[in-house]
């Protein structure tokens, strides 16, 4: 048996699932599997271990090949991509494909792939959620979507990402059992090598730390953090730091620096503008005493959420969408019904918070992960 890992962006989450689909990898000697992945991989990939062994092998795309597949029209994209992704099933001949992300290149895949092949991937943002905002002809597009990848031999299984109830709707929408729950993996941390980093940071001792931390941009809320403090006063920020550290996308840059000479006005405000070691974050959300996910597109998971789990961090983050039903379900902060600064600097001076355990991090662990991409359970049974 052959598999193939397909995956042309590295953005976001991506690394870390490609490490952990790597580790289950490892422990499936008898299998061969075959990364392929833009050529950037081989710089970001000293964030992690990659243990060498005989049944792995990583290849990459060219840039001409990633060029073509990223220009301004998503459809354009996902049927290049599509195209590229039905070459190099010919090239590798594998059995199977697992998708990084799927549901862009789903329609296309039942047009272009032979139906020998089996195709599993990861989606993350389910169409539910939007139903009611959607126009006619989008509701019949997402419709004819999932309807012909349900009804298509070569999908295999479709992952929704850590959400149940989307999972059990979807299956009995189109009357299938294709689709799957996918935990959003939590990882494996070793709490002895942890370091508090308020002293090395000069945060007073009585401070509250506060810190939002990815990729920092409009959607995730980054600005309404720091307009929130912009208008606050320095009464209501008395003894509190806020910790914002993650790459700043460009398209918020000038509106960032802008809001943060405000901010800074009012309390103490740490930025550090550069893709932090998944190490470092970890100081920092056991140095933090609260994490910021005041997040606008609400109707996918966050990885974050893990970490507020595994550090016991409660969070501050929206009551809509399927972020708002985890952090509500697990227990794991506070929520707000309208994302802006009024309402998130309202949170802020609340200062009380729920008591987080560890529940929803169990619940999500890397090995079930690992077990339900790689399709372990299954393959036991079968043997």
């Amino acid at each position: 048996m052959q598999t193939m890992i397909f995956d042309i962006d590295l953005a976001g989450h991506h690394m870390e699932y490609l490490h952990h689909i790597y580790a289950g990898a490892l422990r499936n000697k008898e299998e061969k599997y075959i990364f392929y992945l833009p050529l950037e991989f081989q710089d970001k990939k000293r964030l992690y271990e990659w243990e060498s062994s005989d049944n792995v092998e990583f290849r990459y795309f060219s840039q001409q090949e990633i060029h073509t597949c990223t220009c301004s029209n998503i459809y354009l994209n996902a049927w290049r991509t599509s195209i590229l992704l039905k070459k190099k099933v010919a090239e590798t001949k594998c059995d199977r494909v697992l998708l990084i992300s799927f549901v862009e290149l789903m329609l296309f895949i039942v047009l272009l792939l032979p139906s020998k092949v089996r195709v599993s991937g990861i989606i993350y943002r389910i169409y539910l959620y939007d139903w009611q905002k959607m126009g006619l002809l989008r509701r019949l597009l997402e419709w004819v979507r999932y309807k012909s990848a349900v009804g298509s031999k070569c999908i295999e299984r479709l992952l929704v990402l850590n959400d149940s109830c989307s999972v059990n709707m979807l299956n009995e929408i189109y009357s299938t059992d294709k689709f799957r729950l996918l935990a959003d993996p939590v990882p494996n941390v070793d709490f002895s090598r942890l370091k508090n980093l308020r002293e090395e940071l000069n945060i007073p001792a009585n401070d509250k730390i506060y810190l939002h931390f990815g990729g920092l941009s409009r959607r995730k809320g980054t600005l309404d953090i720091l307009n929130a403090i912009a208008i606050s006063n320095i009464e209501e920020m008395q003894s509190r730091t806020f910790v914002i550290a993650g790459k700043v996308y460009d398209e918020i840059k000038p509106d960032f620096q802008s809001l943060l000479i405000q901010a800074r006005r009012n309390t103490n405000v740490l930025v550090f503008d550069r893709f932090c070691t998944y190490e470092y974050l970890y100081d920092l959300c056991f140095t933090a005493d609260v994490i910021l996910i005041p997040y606008h597109l609400t109707n996918l998971s966050s990885g974050l959420l893990g970490y507020a789990s595994l550090f016991h961090k409660p969070v501050i983050g929206p009551s809509e969408g399927l972020i708002g039903q985890l952090i509500r379900s697990f227990g794991l902060g506070i929520t707000i019904s309208h994302i802006c600064s009024e309402e998130l600097l309202k949170a802020i001076t609340y200062d009380y918070y729920p008591t987080v355990d560890s529940s929803y991090a169990e619940n999500n662990t890397t090995d079930k992960f690992i077990n339900t991409l790689l399709d372990v359970e299954n393959k036991h049974n079968t043997d």
